[in-house]
């Protein structure tokens, strides 16, 4: 497909967006616990001006949280992995269930990463639970994440990388 660069940039922007609020839940619940750790965002490399109808693919933008001192509460470690995907979810306004988040995690919608923080053993109640406290800090969650669109040089750099504007 051949996108407009006005397309881009709306897919640039949406791709940021939607990986911040991931990486930002995975934060603000990391947050409650006590859990302190670092949000860094990364420019895709296989996209760029040359190759930007891979943009309807793959994310230009990616992230990761990483944590500094994870907790050794199973509860604890699963709300952090499931929070990203849970608040993809909430903060789009769409409802989710701990049926949607499992058929999420059956389907393989879940980073490596993210997956391994959760217990096989991990039951609906305690899912219905990680989506309650994800809720709860919904209103931080999509103020941050206004902020880090606002302010974040990864969007404009990516826009310039795929549209040619700069050079490799």
């Amino acid at each position: 497909p051949i996108f407009s660069d006005a397309q881009i940039t709306a897919m640039i922007k949406t791709d940021f967006e939607r990986v911040a609020i991931h990486e930002l839940a995975h934060s603000y619940v990391a947050d409650s616990f006590g859990v302190i750790g670092h949000i860094r965002y990364t420019q895709n490399e296989n996209i760029d001006s040359a190759n930007r109808h891979l943009i309807a693919e793959q994310n230009a933008i990616t992230g990761r949280f990483e944590m500094w001192n994870p907790p050794t509460d199973r509860f604890q470690l699963a709300a952090i992995g499931l929070a990203g995907t849970i608040a993809e979810s909430v903060c789009l306004d769409e409802d989710i269930t701990a049926d949607d988040v499992f058929n999420h995690f059956i389907c393989e919608d879940f980073s490596e990463t993210d997956a391994a923080l959760v217990p096989d053993d991990f039951n609906c109640d305690e899912v219905e639970s990680c989506i309650e406290l994800v809720k709860q800090l919904k209103p931080k969650i999509t103020a941050h994440v206004a902020l880090d669109v606002k302010n974040s040089g990864e969007i404009e750099e990516a826009i310039n990388r795929i549209l040619g504007s700069v050079s490799k």
